[in-house]
């Protein structure tokens, strides 16, 4: 029995070397072919392939692809992120206004939320990238109405 389980053990102890060697490969290939330098790149890239792999049957035949779903999923994701900063900034004042009992200017904020969303939707490809939308979101806009 021991000898069962310590080939058990060599058997899944190469398996996990197998796979270390084969995502180490990735990584250097992936780095070579995109000329990416750093390493934190280079393994995002490479799990962002075997995400792709993982979930290609869920995209295929889609009119959103995979990268376009990620691509949108990312921004969303920072915007989220960039209003989630403005907003702990903005509590941060107000908690420091009510020690010190100074108002906080809303006006100011409301700009820096401004700039912040112009700022992302420019960072997010603009108009541009917008402009491909429309004509699809126009068309469902419809089909809703039409219900």
């Amino acid at each position: 029995a021991s000898s069962s389980t310590s080939g058990a053990i060599k058997e899944k102890a190469c398996t996990l070397w197998r796979r270390g060697m084969e995502y180490a490969k990735k990584v250097v290939e992936v780095g070579r072919a995109f000329h990416i330098t750093d390493i934190h790149h280079r393994r995002t890239a490479v799990d962002i392939g075997r995400m792709r792999d993982h979930f290609r049957e869920d995209f295929d035949g889609r009119e959103v692809g995979i990268y376009e779903f990620l691509a949108q999923h990312a921004r969303a994701e920072e915007f989220n992120e960039q209003v989630g900063e403005l907003i702990h900034r903005g509590s941060s004042l107000k908690n420091r206004s009510r020690s010190t009992a100074e108002p906080v200017d809303l006006g100011q904020m409301e700009a820096k939320m401004k700039v912040a969303y112009g700022s992302a939707f420019k960072a997010a490809g603009g108009e541009q990238a917008a402009d491909v939308w429309f004509a699809a979101a126009n068309r469902a806009v419809r089909a809703l109405l039409q219900y």
